[in-house]
């Protein structure tokens, strides 16, 4: 998510951002509190680099002295004194739900329908971001913006108690988490992968099939996204290029950025070295082979 962050700063400089990004997931499990530091370093880096371009107005939902009626008329009005808006809506869940009732098929609220107006009507680079800490990417207004062209950034979460797997141990290892990887395939190793309720694998050899056939693919797939984007590709074009969805912070952009793409085909050719290695018999563990791999192939080996 870094680099599509440094991508919009610059954008702003040069006063052509204009878009709707929506951040979702600042909320942290399981202490479940709102840790916005590092989205406000990012407000305050998009502050200083659009002093000269942009009026900047500042809304909180949950804050003391929010007033909807003020957002709205941010997002509605030209500013006097610069041609462009940079609008910032914190914390907005109680601008996205109808009280007490159910939201009915179709139905948008007046904010989530002026955030569409924005995107739709704004041609000058301005640009709103908003936050919705506690929704995901199922989140209607999410969904709305993406079929529209907006953007949709899904920060990470860090969830306590989360089952190994061969999923977790790929996005680890690809996004240059060693340490990450290594405690994964340690949890592995002691207490399997759960592949049904009631069935776990635990034979080393059947656990390394099932890993090596995800690594790869997972590696392979971030390294078309990253040839895509090197060409020009957005990730949201270079996910679609391979019959999935992706958005700026998502998995797939991550794993693609954390590597050049000879980085990525470095990767690669030692994943097939490996397999030769565990077929022919020369790597007697396969599990301690793909723990050296992943230490030999961090991020910062680029």
């Amino acid at each position: 998510m870094q680099a599509f962050l440094e991508d919009l700063q610059g954008g702003l400089r040069g006063g052509q951002a204009g878009a709707v990004v929506l951040f979702l997931g600042e909320y942290h499990f399981p202490t479940h509190t709102y840790d916005p530091g590092a989205f406000d370093r990012t407000v305050e880096a998009l502050r200083e680099a659009s002093e000269k371009t942009h009026a900047f107005f500042s809304h909180d939902a949950q804050g003391d002295g929010f007033e909807e009626r003020a957002l709205l008329s941010d997002l509605l009005a030209t500013p006097l004194f610069a041609p462009s808006r940079a609008i910032l809506v914190r914390r907005a869940e109680s601008l996205c739900k109808f009280e007490g009732r159910a939201r009915k098929s179709g139905e948008r609220t007046p904010f989530e329908a002026a955030c569409l107006r924005f995107l739709e009507g704004t041609r000058d680079g301005s640009l709103l971001l908003v936050t919705l800490p506690t929704r995901t990417e199922k989140d209607p207004l999410a969904a709305d913006l993406l079929a529209a062209g907006g953007t949709v950034v899904v920060c990470p979460e860090a969830r306590a108690g989360e089952e190994p797997s061969g999923f977790s141990l790929a996005a680890a290892l690809l996004e240059g988490g060693a340490p990450q990887a290594a405690a994964i395939l340690e949890g592995i190793r002691r207490d399997g992968l759960s592949l049904a309720p009631g069935k776990r694998e635990r034979d080393p050899r059947a656990l390394y099939a099932i890993l090596f056939a995800r690594l790869y693919e997972e590696a392979r797939r971030a390294a078309v996204v990253r040839r895509l984007l090197d060409g020009g590709a957005s990730i949201q074009q270079a996910a679609g290029a391979l019959g999935t969805k992706g958005w700026p912070g998502s998995h797939l952009d991550r794993a693609a950025r954390a590597r050049t793409s000879r980085g990525h085909e470095r990767l690669l050719r030692r994943l097939r070295a490996l397999e030769v290695g565990v077929k022919s018999g020369r790597e007697p563990d396969p599990l301690a082979a793909i723990a050296r791999l992943a230490a030999a192939s961090g991020a910062r080996e680029r």
